[in-house]
């Protein structure tokens, strides 16, 4: 999955977007609770594969994988969000503090 993360990476920088795109819409399901898997073949576990493996690749994440890093904190948001309105906080409350810690 690293090498697949990296070529989607590599390929975005020089103008290819596909890999990057299909990366990126694999967060962009409807994860609107725990557990729920969308009609999609990518599974809660594999994207946390993905997100592992974007860790290994973080100097290579600039402004111009701004898109794919919203989708994983919306997506990990949705995964929260029962301790999140337990706690009392808005999701998006939160969703726009981390959005903007990044993106800062």
């Amino acid at each position: 999955m690293k090498r697949d993360v990296r070529r989607a990476l590599e390929l975005r920088a020089s103008g290819d977007n596909e890999d990057y795109d299909l990366l990126k819409e694999a967060f962009d399901a409807d994860w609107s609770s725990v557990g729920s898997q969308p009609n999609r073949d990518t599974n809660s576990q594999d994207l946390l594969a993905y997100i592992l493996a974007l860790t290994s690749h973080v100097p290579m994440l600039g402004r111009s994988c701004s898109s794919l890093i919203e989708s994983i904190l919306k997506w990990y948001v949705a995964q929260l969000s029962p301790t999140i309105d337990f706690l009392g906080w808005q999701p998006g409350h939160v969703l726009s503090f981390l959005g903007t810690a990044v993106s800062g």
